[in-house]
């Protein structure tokens, strides 16, 4: 910075850091940016990084740009699935459009321009899915408790659905206290703007 660049090139800078240190630099150096009105090109691969730093966003894959965006553009308006699964651990599940929508064990989504009998992929990202308890059931979108884990006050919560081969593992994250045990049964809820649908 001290000969006052006009392009400033930045390679995964903080990516060597344990995390307290990282975020400690990584907001300094975003303040430092800032004062000084430096253009700046960073590579990441850490989403929450590249939505923290950047004014804008640029997602490459193998090589080529697919989507550029705000972070708020990239996070509720991913263009496509390469594109929604760089911005965090996502589940997709495989299904088909029946009556305009894609059936799932988590619900049924519309499904915009697609045909009747389409397979697509349904992509719902674990914050997004809510959970509460469930006595033990057969009622559809009820299941069972495969793992549960706490992380900082967050809840990372995994459950089986019936899924294309078999059973399918689905992660679900909550941002309070709510900790089931394993075992036991939680119910689902998703709403559909929380859902991306896109073909196979």
């Amino acid at each position: 910075i001290a000969p006052r660049p006009k392009i400033l090139l930045l390679d995964e800078p903080f990516s060597s850091l344990d995390m307290t240190s990282r975020l400690q630099i990584r907001n300094q150096t975003l303040d430092i940016l800032k004062q000084t009105n430096i253009a700046t090109l960073m590579v990441t691969h850490d989403p929450e990084e590249a939505m923290y730093m950047a004014d804008q966003i640029l997602v490459m894959n193998e090589g080529r740009i697919i989507q550029v965006g705000t972070p708020d553009e990239l996070y509720y308006k991913p263009n496509n699935a390469i594109v929604a699964g760089f911005l965090g651990p996502i589940n997709k599940l495989i299904t088909f459009v029946e009556n305009g929508k894609a059936i799932t064990p988590l619900g049924s989504f519309i499904a915009p321009n697609f045909n009747e009998g389409d397979k697509v992929q349904v992509l719902i990202r674990p914050e997004c899915i809510n959970l509460s308890d469930a006595n033990e059931s057969k009622e559809n979108k009820i299941f069972e408790v495969v793992t549960s884990r706490m992380i900082g006050g967050d809840s990372l919560i995994n459950f089986n659905v019936p899924g294309t081969n078999g059973k399918q593992s689905i992660q679900a994250r909550m941002s309070d206290d709510f900790q089931p045990a394993i075992g036991s049964y939680i119910k689902t809820e998703v709403n559909d703007k929380d859902v991306y649908i896109y073909p196979i």
